[in-house]
């Protein structure tokens, strides 16, 4: 920051809006109780660069709230505050991960249009993944891993998320097809899937080098592998063939 910068930002101030959801968001999470997150309600949000928060000068009277970066904290088992979180719009950049963070993912999170980059990994959150994070059309990075997420993928993942770059959904309970989209040329340049249960059958991704790649540490379900254990067994499996 140079002297002309300092004096721009000298009576800049974060948005009441802003302000007001980030407030929010703390108490939500538990702020102040299981995590402090250092400066966090001390003055202004962008002025005094509270932790985790990232934000650009748009003019000399207001910042723009950037990117929200807190990870490894205890938020004691709370829900993803998404009518908080929806009302900070101009953020590209949302990385939560390894909070302790539990319940769905908010489909309010649809209403952050200008998000590049969204990290919820590493947390507690179950339910499906919303249709509505399609929404996000700017998205050029996904990251859900290592929840307890389950259910399909929506295929409008694949089909209007057309900037995706990186997607990683490995260790969760997805099942079902992969978007025929992350299946061609166009698709993420890094897709992770492991941990899953996928189809690969005919119109589906079908089981090529590359896909086997994605879903090598997938499984069949026990239900199913029980279900050819006890035909095995039935049919004198291991005595008359092998």
């Amino acid at each position: 920051p140079s002297e002309c910068t300092q004096l721009l930002i000298r009576d800049c101030q974060t948005s009441d809006a802003e302000a007001a959801a980030l407030t929010d968001f703390y108490t939500a999470t538990s702020g102040g109780s299981t995590w402090t997150g250092g400066n966090w309600l001390e003055g202004d949000p962008c002025h005094q660069q509270w932790s985790g928060v990232i934000c650009d000068l748009v003019s000399t009277v207001y910042f723009d709230l950037a990117s929200i970066s807190i990870s490894r904290q205890d938020m004691n088992g709370a829900a993803i505050p998404g009518a908080a979180l929806s009302t900070l719009v101009d953020l590209r950049s949302l990385r939560l991960e390894d909070n302790g963070l539990t319940g769905s993912i908010p489909s309010e999170l649809s209403e952050l249009s200008n998000l590049e980059s969204l990290d919820l990994s590493s947390n507690e959150l179950d339910g499906t993944i919303p249709i509505e994070i399609s929404e996000l059309s700017n998205l050029e990075s996904l990251d859900l891993s290592s929840n307890e997420l389950d259910g399909m993928i929506p295929p409008e993942l694949g089909s209007k998320l057309t900037a995706l770059d990186f997607v990683d959904l490995t260790f969760n309970k997805l099942e079902g097809p992969i978007p025929v989209e992350w299946c061609t040329d166009n698709k993420p340049e890094t897709l992770l899937l492991y941990g899953g249960r996928f189809d690969t059958g005919q119109n589906l991704c079908q089981p090529s080098e590359c896909t086997q790649v994605l879903i090598r540490d997938s499984q069949t379900s026990e239900e199913e592998t029980a279900a050819l254990t006890d035909f095995y067994t039935a049919t004198s499996g291991g005595s008359t063939w092998t």
